[in-house]
C-alpha cells in the first residue's frame, strides 16, 4: 500500500470511529443520557434521567473547575434549542442539590423529535460561560 493509500485508510478509520462515538453520545439507547464537555473554566457533566424523548425532561448538571474541584456557581441554566427547525425553549434554572457542584433542572421542554442542542450556562464570580451539548430526541 502506498503512503497516500495508508493516509486515506487512516482517515477513513478515524471518520468511522468519530461517527460511532457521535451516535453513542447523541443518546441512541433507552437508558439515561450522559454527556460531558466544558468551557475554558469549567468541566461539565450533563445527565438526562431517562432517554431523551419528546416532552419535559429533568437534567442533572455537575460543574467543576478544570482541575476537577466542584464549583458552587451563582446560577446554572439549561436551554434547549433545535436550530434546524428554529425552535428555542425558555432557559430553565437549575437548583443547587446541596452538594457543591451539583445542580438539577426540571421542566426542560423538548417539543419534537430530532437533533437538539442543550446550552448549559454557568454564571459564577461575575463571569458567564456556556457549553453546547447535541442530543437526539425521539418521539
Amino acid at each position: 500500500m502506498t503512503r497516500t493509500g495508508k493516509t486515506v485508510f487512516a482517515l477513513v478509520v478515524v471518520a468511522v470511529l468519530a461517527g460511532a462515538v457521535l451516535l453513542w453520545r447523541l443518546g441512541s439507547g433507552d437508558g439515561p443520557v450522559e454527556l460531558s464537555g466544558g468551557t475554558d473554566s469549567y468541566a461539565l457533566r450533563v445527565r438526562f434521567d431517562g432517554p431523551t424523548t419528546v416532552g419535559e425532561s429533568a437534567v442533572s448538571i455537575e460543574v467543576a473547575d478544570t482541575a476537577g474541584t466542584p464549583v458552587s456557581a451563582d446560577e446554572v441554566t439549561v436551554e434547549p434549542v433545535m436550530p434546524e427547525m428554529g425552535h428555542a425553549e425558555p432557559a430553565v434554572s437549575a437548583a443547587a442539590e446541596g452538594v457543591p457542584g451539583r445542580y438539577r433542572a426540571t421542566g426542560a421542554r423538548l417539543t419534537m423529535a430530532g437533533t437538539w442542542e442543550i446550552t448549559v450556562t454557568v454564571r459564577s464570580g461575575g463571569k458567564q460561560e456556556a457549553a453546547v451539548f447535541p442530543i437526539a430526541v425521539r418521539s
